[in-house]
């Protein structure tokens, strides 16, 4: 008797939930607005995308060589961070004023 009563608090416990989660997944469509992939960062370009790679291509290669803390691949990965960074920077404040 015991076990029916478990049973049922946790079919109905269940039922519960999927339709909680019919409902948020119905209110996302109404809820959050859809945008197009560049919309918020409508300046990114294939100049963008070089920097960006270069950056994550110095990251790899400072972690394979142990994250120095000195030395010529800190130097590398430091300044490709620098200009990526800074070109971005850059970017938005031309777009800005």
């Amino acid at each position: 008797m015991v076990n029916d009563s478990v049973l049922v608090i946790l079919l109905v416990n269940i039922c519960v939930m999927m339709v909680i989660v019919s409902y948020l997944k119905m209110s996302d469509f109404d809820a959050v607005s859809k945008v197009s992939q560049n919309f918020y960062k409508f300046y990114w370009d294939e100049h963008f995308s070089s920097l960006k790679q270069k950056s994550i291509d110095a990251h790899f290669l400072f972690i394979a060589n142990s994250s120095p803390r000195y030395g010529d691949f800190y130097s590398i990965t430091r300044e490709a961070k620098y200009i990526y960074v800074l070109a971005i920077r850059d970017k938005e404040k031309a777009d800005f004023f």
